[in-house]
């Protein structure tokens, strides 16, 4: 199956979260965690804004200006996520010739956008419960599934941004940034909400969606149509909610 590689990122992409998640822990940060409904819909107007301003400037050609309102948040997100492992400067050297990879060298593009999307999850799960980021996924996914089937501007918008930091390629198929983010958001979030039983613990039960989201990606890789756009986050959202169900049965 070609689109096993599809798979692996996501994979790596939340061991990754995991793991920075973790070091967090073990460094001695403290973390505090909103659980106010509220933001679940600020995050998913923010969502729908973004995604009517980039279909707008797609359609009109203005598609380099896209580009730099990406990178310009690109670069942000990962100054911010660097910034958490290393002093402010060091942050700013490797964000800075991390950039120029991307901007220069092909190849280098999925691996520093694999990296972007890891810093979003973990900044994201790092101050909001998994209860507030479920509710959001499960939200979107009624969006997302709107977006690709009845309305189509995600089709429009994902063939505008398919060589951007917004998503990640492996020869004909490719992965939405928002698809990696939010489920690993969910598992990052996790793991800071149940830091207190332990770093171990909380990266156990975090493993069960992380496990279950997986299992998602694979069933919709393996019974979706090749080279037709599907909306991954419907399943990606029933993968974390089962997930949490079973964090909470236990």
């Amino acid at each position: 199956m070609k689109d096993i590689w599809i798979l692996i990122i996501f994979i790596i992409a939340e061991f990754l979260a995991m793991v920075s998640s973790s070091y967090i822990l073990l460094s001695g940060e403290g973390v505090e965690q909103s659980g106010d409904v509220s933001i679940a819909v600020y995050m998913l107007v923010a969502v729908v804004l973004f995604g009517a301003i980039a279909f707008i400037l797609i359609k009109l050609g203005f598609l380099r200006f896209f580009d730099f309102l990406v990178s310009l948040s690109f670069l942000l997100i990962l100054l911010l996520y660097l910034s958490i492992f290393f002093p402010l400067i060091i942050s700013l050297l490797l964000t800075i010739s991390l950039f120029i990879l991307f901007k220069r060298h092909r190849q280098a593009r999925a691996v520093i956008s694999i990296i972007v999307m890891v810093g979003s999850a973990v900044i994201v799960g790092m101050v909001i419960e998994p209860k507030i980021i479920l509710i959001f996924a499960l939200i979107l996914a009624i969006y997302d599934y709107i977006s690709v089937f009845k309305t189509k501007h995600m089709v429009t918008i994902a063939e505008g941004v398919k060589n951007s930091a917004l998503m990640v390629k492996h020869k004909e198929s490719a992965i939405g940034g928002g698809d990696i983010i939010v489920p690993s958001a969910f598992v990052t979030s996790i793991i800071f909400k149940y830091s207190y039983l332990g770093v171990s613990d909380a990266l156990l039960l975090s493993t069960i969606p992380a496990i279950l989201s997986s299992l998602s990606l694979l069933l919709l890789l393996l019974f979706g149509e090749k080279k037709r756009y599907y909306p991954a986050i419907p399943p990606l959202a029933c993968g974390m909610l089962i997930g949490y169900l079973i964090i909470n049965i236990i």
